[in-house]
This record gives structure tokens, C-alpha cells and sequence, in this order.
């Protein structure tokens, strides 16, 4: 690991949770954070 770089884990939602999650799943957070440079 270098300095900069970014460490996701994703955990499983919560089944009884009507909560919504902006980004569901890694690759969408990545695609976020790539298209906001």
C-alpha cells in the first residue's frame, strides 16, 4: 500500500432496513470517486 490509495470492504445490507444506499456495491463508489476528479 502507498499513500493515496483507497481500501473498500462491503458488508451485506441489512434485510429489514428500507435505508438507501447511495452507492450499493464497490465498483459504484469507485465509478463516484473516479468521476469526481
Amino acid at each position: 500500500l502507498e499513500d493515496g490509495d483507497i481500501i473498500c470492504f462491503q458488508k451485506s445490507p441489512l434485510v429489514d432496513t428500507d435505508e438507501h444506499c447511495r452507492y450499493p456495491d464497490v465498483p459504484s463508489f469507485l465509478e463516484y470517486v473516479h468521476n469526481r476528479q
